[in-house]
C-alpha cells in the first residue's frame, strides 16, 4: 500500500509540467537536433499552498514530510486536484521537491509544499 498525502484543501496551486528526456547535438553543419532518450518527462513540479491551518494539520503536513523526505514516494488523494482541472502523467509518484516551509502567526499556520513528479519506481 503506498502512503498518501495528507487530505487537506490546499488555497492555491501551481503545476508545472516536466519536459521530455533528451540530448541536444550540434550537427556538422551547425545545426541543432534533439535526441529523445526515453517517453518519460521529470521536472514536474506542484507547488501547493495551505492558509489558516490549525496546529494539527500543520502537524500532518511536516510528519508526512519526515516519514517520506525524497525517498519514499507517495499518492495524493483527490481533495488536492479538485476544483482545480490538473491531471498528471499515469504511472508516476510523488516525492518532496524540498522540505514544507512554514509561516506561524499566532494560532494559524501557513505552509508551502513542493512536490515532483517522478516515474514509478521499485526499490
Amino acid at each position: 500500500l503506498m502512503a498518501t498525502f495528507p487530505a487537506l484543501n490546499p488555497t492555491s496551486r501551481t503545476y508545472i509540467p516536466g519536459q521530455p528526456m533528451n540530448t541536444s547535438l550540434l550537427t556538422m553543419e551547425g545545426d541543432e537536433t534533439a535526441v529523445r532518450h526515453s517517453n518519460a518527462a521529470l521536472g514536474h513540479i506542484l507547488r501547493l499552498g495551505f492558509t489558516g491551518l490549525t496546529a494539527d494539520q500543520h502537524f500532518l503536513i511536516v510528519s508526512h514530510y519526515g516519514t517520506h523526505g525524497r525517498f519514499e514516494s507517495f499518492d495524493i488523494p483527490s481533495s488536492i486536484t479538485e476544483g482545480a482541472n490538473i491531471t498528471f502523467p499515469s504511472g508516476y509518484v510523488f516525492i518532496y521537491a524540498g522540505s514544507p516551509q512554514t509561516e506561524y502567526v499566532p494560532s494559524v499556520f501557513t505552509v508551502q509544499v513542493e512536490l515532483e513528479l517522478i516515474p514509478s519506481y521499485t526499490l
